[in-house]
């Protein structure tokens, strides 16, 4: 059984899932350079946010809530085992876990521990990084397909189904080799900069292939819903102000200046700060 530390060694000499995201500059999290400098021994942190440990802690409940409310069947949770590209063995995944049919499950969380940020994109398909990372997963293992289980905040079970796609692959792999040769075996140090992915990778992104109209539609949903909380809450704010009034037509503050008012219509009137 590979424990932890073993595993993180192992990745140093491979280019992983999240690799790959890095590399393509689809987090603020880590960069090319950075990548570079693990597989290199330049720089080397292994240090793991909170929501990324919770993230791992939370993959029991994600399989069991694949089991029983999506269908997914049992599910073989994997642990730390780094799986190897059959033709390239510098192409490797960890893999969450597999049905029995052997697709692919990935568990991810969103939201949990702050804001969300990736609401709209995990409404409307998925955010581009999570897609290259399962993409890259498939391309490695050879599966036929991936189930991605995400627990998001404000949006709650996610189930999101990547089918294998040979576009996908050729890309990914063109990328993968010319890195590897130009950073790794050629030792050439990659730029600080932070710039855009590949136009070919964000054409081929579900997050950015949708429909104009589905697009838009989705967005205007999501702030439809946002606005319709808004005003439950200003309804409430509105029933204490007027509590707060007692019968009177006015609620003055300390200073004694009018906080809120009420017209002869019986309508509520705030003044603006």
């Amino acid at each position: 059984m590979t424990t932890k530390e073993e595993w993180l060694q192992q990745r140093r000499a491979h280019l992983t899932a999240t690799d790959m995201v890095n590399i393509l500059r689809l987090t603020p999290w880590s960069s090319p350079w950075k990548v570079w400098a693990e597989k290199t021994s330049v720089e080397y942190d292994n240090t793991v946010g909170i929501a990324a440990r919770l993230g791992t802690a939370m993959e029991p409940t994600l399989a069991a809530l694949a089991e029983t409310e999506l269908g997914l069947g049992p599910i073989d949770l994997v642990g730390y085992n780094l799986q190897t590209h059959p033709d390239n063995d510098t192409w490797a995944a960890t893999i969450d876990g597999w049905t029995q049919e052997g697709d692919i499950v990935e568990f991810k969380t969103h939201g949990l521990t702050s804001k969300p940020t990736l609401t709209h994109e995990w409404a409307n398909g998925l955010p581009l990084a999570v897609e290259v990372q399962v993409r890259w997963q498939l391309l490695v293992t050879g599966a036929p397909r991936a189930h991605v289980v995400a627990l998001v905040g404000g949006l709650g079970l996610i189930h999101r189904v990547i089918e294998a796609d040979d576009e996908w692959n050729y890309e990914l792999s063109i990328i993968a080799a010319l890195w590897w040769k130009k950073h790794i075996e050629e030792g050439q140090t990659p730029a600080l900069t932070i710039g855009d992915p590949p136009p070919a990778i964000t054409r081929l992104g579900t997050s950015t292939t949708h429909t104009a109209a589905n697009a838009l539609a989705g967005s205007y949903r999501h702030h439809r819903e946002e606005e319709r909380k808004a005003n439950e809450k200003k309804k409430l704010a509105g029933l204490h102000i007027r509590t707060a009034m007692n019968g009177a037509d006015r609620l003055v503050d300390a200073a004694g200046y009018t906080a809120a008012s009420i017209d002869k219509r019986g309508t509520l009137r705030v003044p603006n700060q």
